[in-house]
Formats: C-alpha cells, structure tokens, sequence
C-alpha cells in the first residue's frame, strides 16, 4: 500500500506504474516544461525531475511508498536526508529547491556513482601473437535485469522495510580488540545489502529469487593488434554487469605479455643473449634464429672480428612491430656472452702458440729480493665482508690498548671463551671463601688473594696466532685454584657456557675434573633444532589444494585469507602478547608461513600460484624496525608467486583472473569465537565463505612429517625444561621462580622464544584450580614443605605448540594421601595411552579414564556405592570436570575437534569433551586425566540429592588442602597401530622423588648418556 501519491501526481501517473511507463511520463512531461522552452516554469521542472528521481530508483521508491517523505528525509546511509531540505520545503510546503542542482547536494554524488564496476581481466599473450596479431575469443559471465521482474524482484509495491537493519541499510557492530578497548564497524547489512527493504520470500520472482538480476554468458572478441605491449587495455564499453538504476560498466581487458623463453622485449625492440665460446668470438660465428613469425635468420661475424664478453650487435628493422603501423619495426639487439674455458685446458706448449697469435703484453716488471710472492686464489662470498664489518675481529688486542681495571688485555678464541671465564671467575670469587668439592674431600680455604687472581698472559709474537688454538690458550691459564673453586660451585645453569670453555684448555687436573663432571651433562643439554624452511608451507598449501579440487569445479576460483593484526596493550605503543612478541594467526601461518601482522594472501585453486599482500610500512619506520624489506625480498622470503601491497587487493585479483573468492569463517569449538571473513571489499566477486572452513580444518587436524618434527621438538625442550625445573625446586622458592626457570631452559638451550599458553605452577590449594597462573593468580605463592605442585608449561617452535604438565612435592618426598591420588590418575594416563590407536573411540577413552580415577577414589574411601551408578550421574565430573584431553598444533588446544564445527551433544556427561572423534593415524593429541578437590564441586556435590550418596565427606576433607589436585599430561601421536609418546618424562612415584631438588641433569627416556 502507497502512503503518499504526491510524487506519483507530478508524474501523473498511477502508483502502481512500470518503471517504463515512469519513464515515458517524465520524458513528456519533461518536454513540456523544459526551462529552454518555458523559462516561466523552472519550479515545475524540478519537481518532475525531482519525482523521476525517486520513482526510477527502485530502493528510493519502495522506502518513499512505505514512509512517504519522511523516509526520504532520514534515508541517508549516515542517518542525514537523502535530499536537500530546501527541495523538500519546495514540493511540499515552502522554500526552493536550492542546491537540487548545484554541487552541494547529495543527489549529485548518487547521479555520478549510477555506473557498475567495471569487470577487468587478464589475458595472457605470446610474444608470438603480440607480434603477428592474433584474435581471441572470451566467455564473459555478467549479471542481466530479469525481464520476468523488470529487475525488482518481486511482485510490485511487495517490499517491506528491512527488519535486521530497521530500515537503515547499515549495521553497527561492536568488537572487543582488547580488555577496555571496543571498535565500531559500520558495515552494510548483509539482509537487505544496503537497500533498506527486503521482498518477502512469498513475493520473490520465480526467475531471479529476488535478486533482480540473472546470470548471462557472452562471448566477446579481442583484436590482439600487432605491436600491442605489456599491460595495453582493450576496452569494451557498456557491457559490463546490469543492475536496476544503474548503467552498465565496462569490460576491460589487460594484455599480459608472457615471458619468452629466448626474446627479451624493450618497447620496440627485442634483445637475446647468446652464448659462445672463446673460439668462436675470434675466428668467426655463424647460427641460424628462429624469429617470432617463423622465419629462420643467418647471423654470421667474420673471422678476426672480434666480439668481447657482454657486447651487443644491432639488426635493424626485426624488432617488434609499431602499434598503428606495423609495416615499421623496432630492431633486434643480440648481447653476447664469452664463456672462457676451464684453467689448464691444454698443454704448455699449445699456449705458447696461442700467445704469438695474441697481441704481447705492455705491462712488464722486475722482481727483486725484498718482494713477497702471494697465492690468488678464486673469489669467495664469504670474504667479502666490507672493512668494520662482521668479520673485521682480530684474535689479539693491541699492547696500547687501555684495559679495564682488574683485567688483563682480552683474547678471544672460540665462542667467546676468555670473555665468558672472567665475568664468569669475577662471579664466583666474590659469593664466598669456601667450598667442598662433590666427592667429600676436605675444604679448600682460598684466601682474598687467590680468588682475586685473575688471567695473565705473555704477548706472543704474531707467528703465533697461526698455531693451534688449544696451545695458545694452554698458556693463558697458569693455576688450578680457581679452575677448581669452579668445578665445585657448578650448576646446571652455568654448565653450558663452562663446558664450552673447558675446550680450550687442557693444562691441569682441574680441567679435567670439571670436564669429567659437565660432559654427559651438557650433552643432554644440547638441542639440535630442526630447520624451518618453505617446503613445510609448500606442502601443507598443496595438500589444501588437493582437497579444493574435490569441491571446486571453477578455473577461475581463489582463496583470500587475512594474517593476524597488532593489537596494542591498551594505548601503548606495545603489542599484546606473550613477552610483547606478535605471533601470526595460525590459519595463516599454517598457510603462508608469515611471521610478520597486517598480511593478507591468495591462491589461485586451479594453479597453485600464490600471492601476498603486504602492507605498505612507511620508510621512517626504519629507524626502529630495521631496513624494511621490498616486495621482491618479501617474495624470495616466502617463496611465493608474487607480492603486492594490499591498498587494492580486489583489483589485483580480478587481474589476475579471478571470478570467485573462498574466504575463512567458522566457529572455534573450544573459544566459541568466530573467525572474521577478510576486510576487503569484495562485491564484484562470487563469494563463498563455506566450503574452505572445514576442509582447511581437517587438513590441520592430520599432521605432515614436517610438521611433527616440529612438535617432536617443541615437546623434547619442554620436556627437559620440566625435568629441570624440578631438579631445581626448593621448599621456599616462589611458582613464579619455577615459571622463569622453564622459560630460561626453553628459550637459552631449547630456541624456543615463544611459550604455548599461560604457564601454570600451581601450588598447595592453588593446584585445584585448573587455569592457575593467570593475571588474578599469577604464580606469586611461596611454596612451602607438603605442597604438591601441578607444573603445566609448554614450549612453542615455530609456531607448533607443545602441552606438558608434571605434578610433584616440593620437599621431593609424597605424602601417603597424596601418593594415593597421583597413582590413581597415572594408572588412568598409562591405561589411556596403552588403549590409544586408529579407530578408538576418545568417548571410550575418556571414560575408561574417569573409571580407574573412581575405582583409586573407592578404594581410599573417598567414595561409596556401586561404581556404574556414579558414572551414570556424573560423580566422575566432580573430581575431573573436563575432557581427558585435546588436538595439538599450531595452537594448544587445536581445531578439528568437533567435525562439523559445532557442539552437540546426546549426553550431557560428554559436554566436557574438547573432541568425540575416533583416532585417525597422524593426529597428535593429550592424555592429561586429574584429580581435584575444587571447593564449588565438592560443595555442590554435597548439596545435591543424588551426588552425596556417593561422597564421603570426612574423608574428602582430610585430602582437600593436602592434594589440591594432581594432573598429568603427555603429548602422543596415534600411529598406524597404537600410539608413540611423544614426551618420555620421569612419571612414576620413585622417579619423580628421585628428580625433585637433585641439581642433577636427568635424561630422558631413550637417552644413553650417564649423569
């Protein structure tokens, strides 16, 4: 129903008009009362033009059909009138129409955008046709008005004002980028796209289902003229996408010149490089060339016509043809390339008769006695190193250089060793005068004197630099005293640097007690890193790929994917994140392998061929972050197709050929966050943000050789971190020092610089808490004698993340209840990983689990009754209220777990669950069962009728403060018959107790070395 029929009486037509039947009244009216024929009446014209404006507009009709002028007065996109108050004052009440026809007014703006977008499209062309001309037939796929709906979608007047936008056509939505920090987006509505009313489904057009358009298939014919170059449009005008109110654009399309494999093009002219040898540039050539239109040239020198390495000789007129006139052409240019023969290619006396035949040398010299011969050798990259620079060191100091107090002039010999010794002896003279050596021999007294000893040495001459390494610093050293003071004041933390030292000397008995001491230790101490290369990328981009495939059917498909961006912390200039370090969002980096934020990237489905686009950072930045790397180095450090900036990343894909774009979005199971399609604009493609999600997911979910030798590592560093941490532990020291003595092992031996996820030391009460360690119980407890503590850390390389956690006592001895408790959750971790293998249900696993904690529990009398019937009420939650574990990868808690991205749930008892998938060979997952005495459970459980049954409340009281809770945690990857650990640590009673507080280095299971 029309609520006003002014506009519609300008026109004097009836409110339910074709769009043709508007047309023709406004030209004949427009006619009449056109200001060149009745000056008098320029108001009325304006008040035709202004209702042919409204009612040829079909979102402008239907929004002045329900709400009248009202709802052209606020129908703006910013909430302002579409049209100039004035006009309105002058159709319908007082006023003129003022700026109706001037600059000012918004009307205006709209009239200049009633164009489509053009369509652009790359077409790729020899060099052959591009020289003889050439015509290329195109399949062109355009949007077309339905003619059943005359383009408006329905039934006329159907339309009803957009419910999901109140008829605004934009939506406002607010993101939370970090604690305190909200962003507005103003975006479209994806309802009604923009148009403010919707057409209900009943009303549709049976032909376009209300999008008022169809598809149409076109083929047009490009004229590829001779001469044409790299990058020239061909343009065809007006046949690009019909829309409603809206011209149609253009078709463009972009030559792309292919690269030739031997003519090299320069506007008009062609260039090829040609190579010969050393005979032939001086007696002579002759070769035949096989121009671009199939002709073969003769190209002849004449003997004694010399031709030298890198010069160029001109053929005129067989260039490329001129563009416009092809009967004039450019010229060919050809570059030749002298390749020399080998040294010692033919005997003494034949070079003898080679040089009569070369001009003699003008340069001569006498040698006397006092000149010193020298060897030229090949140049080599690694000696180029410019003057001050990398490898400008010298062995020695100079005797005039000024040496700091206390200190002799300095050496340096391999890894830094004389640098480390003195910082390192001034550290240990100055803590304390005495010390015992570990096999129980008497004290050595060392006076002030002795331990302010330091390192002397006699300036050899320079003959002897070239000596062996070992002898010269045999020298520097001349007593045991100190030598010994260290061995005894040895520690794990100093036993990296002191073995590298103990190379270089080889004079005293000390020496050799502190290498007998540190060798096998260091050794286990030593992590070979695996290389991180492109191939990783390559293969896990490949293996998408192959999956697309199965789905894709269209040439002209591309994935686009956005990388992570830098949220600051708050309204510093830092960057969230572990120790302030951005790290890449995982879907990207599991993609493209970039490590830096703001990236966006594409794939072409049907090729392969990758694409980054990088942002544009401004060259002052330099300053702080280093020389910026170009677009070329950018490329050849990710071993992509090509690199852009991304200030026009939907133009640079319709050049590229695409049609239609795969975008990134699904629901995280574990967080429940939805992952955002990528902000670009992306209207003039076919968009489909369903089918990557899932397959991207399950390609994760099922790990490549590289990528396990990744989390074979990560989880090896953590798993020594962990065993070290514990040799290290002491009855008063902080959780937040065994937080930072993990991180210093992974990071200064393990090369990890990034954690996995929040570093949990939770201990005494603080160990029933599952998540402990985060900003309101940050690790700050002062562990005391009888505390167990649950460590739950985890290293990070390259990404792959790695999930551990170890439960012990402080003091290193159990208590009889809290043994108790530990072995009935390692009973239930080995039961787990000896059931773990292809085709087991995690389900089945989860609760044999739950299972063996319960029976432990009965039988310490924590429990009572009948254990199936506290299965079937869920007591079995009340001490492990979460799933016995989870995926691992690129993120701790790993995507896939749930196949279709959602929850769902038959049983509520399995809500807990991060996965219920059955085991798949390659998956790599936790076994993490606990056992906890959490307060708001256990109370819980006691309230309630049916639970209570089943506790024993005085029991349950005696182990509440006593445990806190236990939980152990292993990394294993199902194989094709069971299951391999991945991380071997000390796990029985025995072997825990014998770890905790020893300062030994443990190894682990598997490694031969002695301690």
């Amino acid at each position: 129903m029309v609520v006003d029929t002014v506009l519609y009486d300008v026109l004097k037509v009836r409110p339910n008009a074709t769009d043709a039947e508007i047309k023709k009244a406004y030209h004949q009216l427009a006619r009449e009362f056109h200001p060149d024929k009745n000056p008098h009446h320029g108001d009325k014209f304006k008040e035709i033009s202004f209702a042919y404006e409204v009612l040829s507009d079909r979102s402008k009709r239907a929004l002045y059909d329900m709400q009248g002028i009202e709802g052209l007065k606020g129908g703006g996109d910013d909430g302002d009138s579409m049209f100039s108050e004035d006009l309105m004052s002058h159709l319908f009440g007082s006023g003129i129409f003022g700026t109706m026809f001037g600059g000012g007014g918004k009307l205006g703006k709209e009239r200049r955008r009633n164009r489509t977008e053009e369509i652009v499209y790359p077409l790729r062309v020899s060099l052959e046709d591009l020289y003889r001309g050439k015509v290329s037939k195109l399949q062109l796929n355009r949007n077309k008005i339905c003619a059943k709906c005359n383009g408006f979608g329905g039934k006329a007047n159907s339309a009803i004002p957009c419910s999901e936008c109140q008829g605004r056509g934009v939506k406002v939505t607010v993101h939370q980028l970090a604690p305190g920090v909200m962003q507005q987006v103003r975006s479209s509505c994806p309802e009604c796209k923009g148009e403010r009313v919707v057409i209900p489904p009943k009303d549709r057009c049976a032909e376009c289902k209300g999008k008022k358009t169809v598809k149409e298939t076109k083929i047009l014919e490009v004229h590829i003229k001779p001469g044409m170059w790299n990058g020239q449009k061909v343009i065809f005008y007006g046949e690009g996408d019909h829309l409603p109110c809206y011209e149609p654009g253009n078709v463009i399309i972009v030559i792309q010149e292919k690269e030739h494999e031997q003519f090299i093009r320069d506007k008009d002219n062609l260039l090829i490089k040609r190579k010969i040898n050393l005979s032939e540039a001086l007696c002579g050539y002759k070769f035949l060339l096989r121009h671009l239109d199939g002709r073969n040239l003769l190209i002849t020198t004449s003997p004694g016509d010399v031709l030298s390495h890198g010069s160029t000789r001109c053929i005129w007129g067989e260039g490329m043809p001129k563009y416009h006139n092809s009967d004039f052409k450019g010229n060919l240019y050809i570059k030749f390339i002298v390749e020399f023969p080998s040294s010692h290619f033919t005997t003494e006396i034949h070079l003898k008769e080679i040089e009569k035949c070369l001009p003699r040398s003008s340069t001569h010299c006498k040698v006397s006695r006092d000149v010193e011969e020298v060897d030229l050798l090949p140049f080599e990259e690694r000696y180029a190193a410019a003057p001050g620079g990398e490898n400008r060191g010298e062995a020695y100091n100079t005797d005039d250089e000024p040496s700091d107090e206390g200190r002799s002039a300095r050496v340096q010999c391999p890894h830094h060793a004389f640098s480390y010794i003195m910082h390192f002896s001034e550290y240990i003279a100055s803590s304390t005068d005495h010390f015992s050596t570990d096999d129980g021999s008497s004290t050595l007294d060392v006076e002030n004197d002795d331990k302010r000893k330091r390192f002397k040495y006699e300036q050899d001459k320079r003959s002897s630099v070239k000596s062996d390494e070992k002898s010269v610093a045999a020298n520097i050293c001349q007593t045991g005293t100190l030598w010994k003071y260290i061995a005894a004041q040895f520690t794990i933390i100093s036993a990296h640097i002191l073995f590298r030292l103990t190379e270089c000397f080889e004079n005293s008995e000390a020496t050799n007690l502190l290498l007998e001491k540190m060798e096998n230790s260091v050794k286990l101490m030593h992590f070979d890193a695996p290389d991180v290369t492109l191939k990783i990328f390559q293969e896990n981009r490949a293996r998408l790929l192959r999956e697309l495939k199965k789905v894709v059917t269209s040439p002209a498909t591309f994935i686009l994917m956005e990388g992570g961006k830098v949220v600051n912390h708050h309204t510093t200039d830092l960057v969230e994140g572990d120790s302030m370090v951005f790290r890449q969002e995982s879907y990207f980096f599991w993609t493209f392998g970039v490590k830096e934020p703001g990236f966006y990237g594409a794939i072409s489905v049907q090729t392969g061929e990758t694409y980054l686009f990088a942002p544009e950072v401004e060259s002052r930045r330099s300053i702080w972050l280093g020389k910026i790397p170009s677009l070329e180095e950018t490329k050849r450090q990710y071993g992509v197709t090509e690199v852009f900036y991304d200030d026009r990343i939907a133009e640079k894909l319709s050049t590229l050929g695409c049609l239609s774009v795969l975008t990134l979005t699904g629901q995280n199971t574990d967080s429940e966050l939805d992952l955002v399609e990528p902000d670009v604009n992306l209207t003039r493609f076919h968009v489909n943000n369903k089918i990557l999600y899932p397959i991207i997911t399950e390609c994760r979910v099922f790990k490549t050789d590289r990528e396990l030798e990744f989390i074979r590592y990560a989880c090896k560093v953590t798993c020594q971190a962990h065993i070290q941490t514990m040799c290290c532990c002491e009855v008063d020291m902080s959780e937040l020092q065994l937080e930072s003595l993990f991180r210093f092992f992974a990071s200064f031996y393990g090369k990890c610089r990034h954690i996995a996820y929040t570093c949990i030391a939770a201990s005494g009460p603080n160990a029933a808490i599952l998540h402990y360690g985060h900003a309101g119980k940050p690790n700050d407890r002062i562990m005391k004698k009888g505390d167990l503590c649950v460590m739950d850390m985890g290293a990070e390389f390259s990404s792959y993340a790695s999930d551990v956690t170890s439960t012990f006592p402080i003091s290193g001895q159990f208590l009889p209840k809290q043994c108790k408790i530990y072995e009935a959750v390692l009973d239930a971790n080995r039961a787990i990983i000896s059931k773990a293998k292809p085709e087991e249900s995690w389900i089945v696993l989860h609760m044999t689990a739950q299972k063996i904690i319960l029976k432990h529990l009965i039988q310490a009398g924590l429990l009572q009754g009948d254990l199936e019937s506290m299965i079937d009420v869920s007591v079995g939650s009340v001490f492990m209220p979460h799933g016995v574990g989870h995926f691992l990868g690129l993120d701790v808690h790993d995507v896939g777990g749930y196949l279709k991205g959602v929850r769902s749930f038959e049983d509520k008892k399995y809500s807990i669950l991060r996965t219920t998938r059955v085991l798949k060979p390659r998956m790599v997952i936790t076994v993490e069962p606990g056992c906890y005495f959490i307060e708001t459970l256990i109370n819980q459980a006691l309230s309630d009728r049916v639970k209570s049954e089943y506790l024993v409340k005085s029991v349950i009281d005696d182990y509440r403060e006593l445990v806190g809770g236990v939980r152990i945690e292993d990394v294993i990857l199902i194989t094709e018959d069971g299951c391999e650990n991945l991380t071997p640590l000390p796990r029985t009673v025995e072997e825990i107790q014998a770890c905790v507080g020893s300062k030994k280095i443990i190894p682990l299971a598997g490694d031969s070395a002695e301690t």
